[in-house]
């Protein structure tokens, strides 16, 4: 299993990084694999809401698929392809954008076969058409005309795409490079090759190696260039959205692993400038990333500080934000064990936002009441504040109850009364490793049946344990692809 617990919120950013930008993370996969392709929710706050999913042991966004199209449906912006390789049917859409980037991608870059025509006979590529001026009558025609469907029902395609999620929560795929196969024979390679590479490489242990093999290949192939050029990771995840829009793979950031690892310490402007414009290869900054791999995180070395906390005024902090850090805490320490009000108390960090969330409430009550409370708000004592504070924590929890974050522990009786959460009550992070034992007793082992209906799951849950009253869908949905993942055999045909 991916080391999840090890990697801190820089290692997942870089980790995104490799799955979003380096060729050697395209993922050879059928189908059916494509469609029961589990999300890792441990990432998404690392990666500001962006989906990361994991096949088998190996996390990806891209995969490579191949199969025969059955369905050709044209659209006002896009062409939705539905192509089918003997073990399911996969919905890949193809935009405008996409269709123009279809040339500068290199994944499928194989050379063409020797046709027997010589190159002077050859058709020469034809110049693109003149773009229409501004106010010509067919220019609205031409720009708002919709895209035509380069290939027919019963053709022979290799696609390499972004995995996305659609409303429902299935699968479906973003084309970045769509291709006519030229031997009938490459669906049925592709199948050998997606069976070896799933059980020689994809259910092994990833190797964060991997990633450094990718930089320094890249250091090897690439010419050094300015870093001005280059969009940061953090735009990168901050600009990408959810909807079906495609967008040119970046490359791969030479100097990553120098300056992931960066301790917490603020730079001055030289240094930054110096690390921005990789002049200190030697610097003793750069010699932490040898300890980027999967050992456990200290206190001390590769974990990172919430240090957003003290640059928000008092004034703007709110309940939502305290919830928010909670969450983040909980999926950082507590993500197999249970853990009760006091284990959350007991952290500096939390206490001390939870009480400048609390006085910044009372000094706005006592402001807006400066006539009536000036005398009571100046008597408060630390009792008050204090208990305060424990209520805001209670509040937090049944919160994250009622979304679905967290359920009662099962050594935690649930109490008739959700007036508010006692010190001696346990929870537990919602994850599917932990909703595994409860799905074995529901769906039982695993055959070649179609998979059972997240819906179906859901509803069998809540009716027997009322923990799970407020059970999301997507949580059910990606334990179901875990479970039928990780207990499914593997079945040629």
């Amino acid at each position: 299993m991916l080391g999840l617990a090890s990697l801190s919120d820089s290692h997942v950013v870089q980790l995104y990084e490799w799955a979003e930008s380096s060729p050697a993370a395209v993922l050879t996969c059928t189908c059916r694999q494509v469609i029961r392709l589990p999300t890792i929710p441990r990432f998404s706050h690392a990666l500001g809401g962006q989906n990361l999913f994991l096949h088998h042991q190996t996390p990806c966004l891209f995969v490579y698929v191949c199969g025969m199209i059955v369905g050709v449906q044209p659209k006002d912006d896009h062409i939705a392809y539905e192509i089918d390789d003997g073990t399911a049917v996969l919905r890949i859409l193809v935009n405008r954008k996409s269709i123009q980037i279809d040339k500068t991608l290199h994944f499928l870059t194989a050379p063409e076969p020797p046709s027997g025509i010589p190159e002077c006979y050859r058709m020469p590529p034809q110049p693109k058409t003149s773009r229409p001026g501004y106010g010509d009558a067919s220019s609205s025609t031409s720009t708002l005309s919709p895209p035509q469907p380069r290939f027919n029902v019963a053709d022979v395609v290799m696609c390499v795409g972004k995995v996305q999620i659609a409303r429902d929560g299935g699968r479906f795929i973003v084309a970045k490079s769509l291709a006519s196969s030229r031997d009938l024979n490459d669906e049925s390679r592709h199948q050998i090759k997606a069976v070896e590479l799933d059980n020689n490489l994809y259910r092994q242990p990833f190797d964060w190696n991997r990633i450094q093999a990718d930089v320094k290949a890249s250091l090897a192939t690439q010419p050094t260039t300015t870093s001005l050029s280059r969009p940061s990771a953090r735009s990168l995840l901050t600009d990408a959205s959810l909807e079906h829009g495609v967008d040119v793979l970046p490359s791969l950031a030479p100097h990553r692993d120098k300056h992931e690892s960066i301790p917490d310490t603020r730079l001055t402007r030289d240094e930054a400038r110096k690390l921005l414009a990789s002049d200190t290869p030697s610097s003793p900054i750069a010699s932490t990333s040898a300890a980027l791999p999967g050992l456990p995180r200290s206190s001390g070395t590769s974990r990172r500080k919430l240090r957003s906390q003290a640059k928000i005024p008092d004034h703007s902090l709110t309940e939502s934000y305290f919830q928010l850090q909670l969450q983040h805490h909980i999926v950082q320490h507590y993500p197999h064990r249970p853990f009760a009000l006091s284990d959350l108390g007991a952290s500096a960090d939390l206490a001390s936002l939870a009480h400048r969330l609390v006085d910044a409430r009372m000094q706005l009550r006592s402001t807006t009441r400066r006539t009536h409370a000036t005398h009571s708000a100046a008597q408060a004592s630390s009792e008050q504040t204090s208990d305060k504070i424990r209520r805001l924590f209670e509040w937090a929890l049944r919160k994250m109850m009622h979304d679905g974050f967290i359920v009662l522990s099962a050594s935690t009786v649930p109490r008739s009364s959700t007036s508010g959460a006692a010190n001696s009550d346990s929870y537990r992070l919602v994850t599917p490793d932990y909703l595994l034992g409860f799905l074995r007793d529901i769906i039982g082992a695993v055959d070649s049946q179609p998979p059972p209906d997240h819906h179906h799951v859901l509803a069998r849950l809540r009716s027997l344990d009322e923990r799970f009253r407020f059970l999301n869908p997507p949580v059910v949905q990606d334990s179901i692809a875990v479970y039928l993942d990780r207990y499914a055999p593997i079945v040629l045909d």
